[in-house]
């Protein structure tokens, strides 16, 4: 903030001394063609000034139309995004509903319990046959 209030000091002082250097210069403006169209003895700092402000008015309205046309495209990004929201969330609703939550009280821990139900199971299938068909083929 402070380096945009030094900038636009320093403007001001820049226009002033602008002023101050031109206060006696004038010229006379003729807007058209005739005596009813034209000033005398209108100072040039004067001049310059009205020729910026129509310089200024005359872009506002490309401006407006531009800020009105950005404004557009963010309330239509927003709406989509909104409704892209409101699908996932409907999605979302569907498949947990359609999938049943386990208790927490039937969920098994992971850890040396775990492990050692692996290890008796694999132990178990190493010991047991897998037909009864293939002992009896194994035995004679």
């Amino acid at each position: 903030m402070p380096g945009k209030l030094i900038a636009f000091i320093f403007a001001l002082l820049i226009v002033i001394l602008f002023i101050f250097m031109n206060h006696n210069n004038s010229s006379d403006i003729r807007l058209w063609f005739g005596e009813k169209g034209s000033f005398t003895d209108v100072p040039i700092y004067l001049s310059f000034f009205v020729m910026y402000m129509i310089g200024v008015l005359s872009v506002i309205p490309f401006s407006i139309e531009r800020w009105i046309k950005k404004s557009g495209k963010k309330k239509q990004k927003a709406a989509e995004e909104k409704a892209e929201k409101a699908v996932q969330a409907a999605k979302e609703t569907a498949q947990d509903t359609s999938r049943k939550i386990p208790d927490k009280k039937k969920q098994r821990t992971m850890g040396r319990k775990n492990r050692r139900d692996k290890q008796n199971k694999t132990a178990e299938s190493i010991k047991s046959p897998e037909s009864p068909e293939k002992a009896e083929t194994d035995s004679k």
